[in-house]
């Protein structure tokens, strides 16, 4: 087997091994390069909120969450639209996960966990008016992870009709909104597992397919540059 007829030969086979999943980069760039992250988080549909100032008298019970929590780790103070909150991290979970509550900034009473229709309110008061004019599906809790959500738990999924489905993820523990998914998120999570090659997590994209994946398309493409040079003929024009 001579040189050109060698090359020929890996650049059909390595073709033929990785050609679909070429394809997959390919139309997944696409589509990653059309649609804007933020679009896909949906951050278009959440109301711009101007910062609120805050004074001392807003965080008074601080010493007092203290007192009643001496095992806190962390205390973030933030005003939000529903008041001065304070956020406390309280140690960890056995399974290493860290247990967050919610405190009222001026009393000290402990929010959370939240109910679900508080988890609505905070929902609404943060998305623009037309999000949820299709209207709302039955809150229900999160308990465990999904494909879709591997955020906080527990969380309150608020989910609109309109658009696209969109699901918000309220973290039961501290309030907060922990994610959002609509069905262009949902489209673009399918094409980042088949574009990093990892189907069951969506998150790995150091694994050794994934490598050799690329090693394979990478010598593929090389043989096909150095088979124009054997295939296609350069004319050659007089002086």
């Amino acid at each position: 087997m001579n040189f050109q007829r060698f090359i020929a030969f890996i650049h059909k086979y390595l073709s033929l091994i990785i050609g679909v999943q070429i394809l997959f980069w390919v139309v997944s760039g696409l589509f990653f390069a059309i649609f804007p992250i933020e679009q896909v988080r949906s951050e278009h549909r959440m109301k711009e909120i101007a910062p609120i100032a805050m004074n001392s008298a807003d965080f008074a019970a601080l010493p007092k969450v203290l007192a009643e929590n001496p095992n806190a780790t962390k205390l973030r103070l933030e005003s939000v639209l529903e008041g001065s909150r304070i956020f406390a991290e309280l140690g960890k979970s056995p399974e290493g996960k860290p247990i967050k509550a919610l405190f009222d900034g001026r009393s000290g009473v402990k929010l959370s966990p939240i109910s679900a229709q508080t988890a609505q309110e905070i929902v609404l008061a943060r998305i623009k008016e037309n999000s949820a004019a299709g209207g709302i599906r039955p809150i229900t809790k999160i308990e465990n992870e999904t494909s879709e959500y591997r955020g906080a738990l527990p969380a309150w999924k608020v989910e609109l009709i309109e658009p696209q489905n969109m699901a918000i993820y309220v973290s039961v523990d501290s309030g907060e909104i922990t994610a959002r998914r609509s069905n262009l998120w949902r489209v673009y999570d399918v094409l980042w597992a088949l574009h990093i090659m990892d189907w069951q997590n969506h998150e790995d994209f150091n694994h050794p397919l994934i490598i050799i994946s690329a090693i394979l398309a990478l010598l593929s493409t090389i043989a096909g540059i150095i088979l124009i040079f054997y295939r296609v003929k350069f004319r050659k024009f007089p002086n």
